[in-house]
């Protein structure tokens, strides 16, 4: 995952294996698999926890929420900075494959 981009650790030295998952990180992930591409960022700051989006991680969530694969936590915010869950995980990888089935 490292060789072909879809991870790239903590930091320029820190790769960090045991530390758990964010929101943020998770469909970061999940957009550098894809290889998409958005233009468009604006649907990342629909939400209203926007400002805490790392900037990294802004055109992934943008392209969720374009593809509809995520929704946010259901109060108007997307929670980018909390630990993403099994549940969770499961609803977007479900949404990614029929996205491109």
């Amino acid at each position: 995952a490292y060789n072909v981009g879809i991870v790239n650790g903590t930091s320029k030295t820190t790769f960090d294996p045991d530390s758990p998952v964010t929101r943020e990180q998770m469909v970061a992930m999940l957009y550098r698999y894809s290889k998409d591409t958005v233009a468009n960022t604006a649907a990342a700051l629909l939400f209203t926890d926007a400002a805490s989006i790392s900037e990294y991680a802004v055109p992934a969530v943008a392209w969720a929420v374009q593809n509809q694969i995520v929704n946010g936590m259901g109060d108007g915010t997307f929670a980018p900075q909390s630990l993403s869950n099994r549940a969770q995980l499961a609803a977007i990888l479900q949404r990614y494959q029929q996205k491109n089935a």
